[in-house]
């Protein structure tokens, strides 16, 4: 099986708060009167074993770019948070050494995200943090800043996925639920359905951001290579896709 990235693998030695309970569809204000300190995780996963990924990895690669690349505009400290299967010096010879690198930490995905949750909000005490992968392309800065701004007191922010899961989660510090991703393990068709029942169970206020795509196939790069969305114009993963069609 290839690396995720076509990155080369390196073999190392490696509070519930109770609230109101309320769903919107619209953005929170923030608190009046106090800067929020506000972080955005891309989170760069490792492939489960023995499955190869749909997608080639320069596109892959691409689609991580061109996400960073859109994250300038977020107004929020980015970080990557990198499956530790491959040294933090592979990704930095790939996005370079002047952006913020944390290793996951933890075995799966869902005790990966907690962690890299936790560590935003209860160790480097931000107020706010989001976690998002860089399978959706259609993601806009706009759509990111107001996913932070939906986080004001035990809170959540999920981004719907058309494949019934989602692109982006998030909380404050107050509302931080690690259990969520334990009791709805990601992956599945039904795993926003279920992040939700658990979200109402623990009593946080929920908001949700735009419904959109996530893709898995070159198929899905295709359609939206077809028409794509202005801040899509300068994108490397379509151009990628563009050139295959040649």
């Amino acid at each position: 099986m290839g690396p995720p990235w076509g990155l080369a693998k390196t073999v190392r030695a490696r509070n519930n708060a109770s609230g109101p309970k309320r769903e919107q569809r619209f953005p929170a204000r923030a608190a009046k009167g106090r800067t929020m300190r506000s972080c955005v995780l891309l989170f760069l996963d490792a492939p489960e074993p023995g499955l190869e990924s749909a997608l080639p990895g320069d596109i892959r690669r691409a689609m991580a770019e061109d996400m960073l690349s859109m994250l300038r505009w977020a107004g929020a400290e980015v970080v990557v948070s990198y499956a530790p299967e491959w040294p933090v010096e592979e990704y930095q010879a790939w996005l370079g050494t002047d952006r913020t690198y944390w290793a996951q930490s933890g075995k799966g995905p869902g005790t990966r995200m907690a962690n890299a949750l936790r560590r935003a909000l209860s160790v480097k005490k931000f107020d706010r943090a989001v976690l998002l992968f860089p399978d959706a392309p259609a993601l806009t800065d706009e759509t990111v800043r107001q996913a932070l701004e939906a986080l004001s007191w035990n809170s959540c922010v999920l981004g719907p996925s058309r494949d019934g899961g989602y692109y982006l989660v998030g909380f404050d510090q107050e509302g931080l639920l690690p259990d969520l991703f334990s009791r709805a393990e990601p992956g599945g068709p039904d795993v926003l359905a279920r992040a939700r029942n658990v979200l109402d169970i623990y009593r946080r206020r929920v908001t949700l951001v735009d419904d959109l795509p996530r893709v898995a196939e070159l198929a899905d790069l295709r359609r939206l290579a077809a028409n794509p969305p202005r801040h899509l114009a300068r994108s490397k993963a379509l151009a990628l896709v563009r050139a295959l069609g040649q």
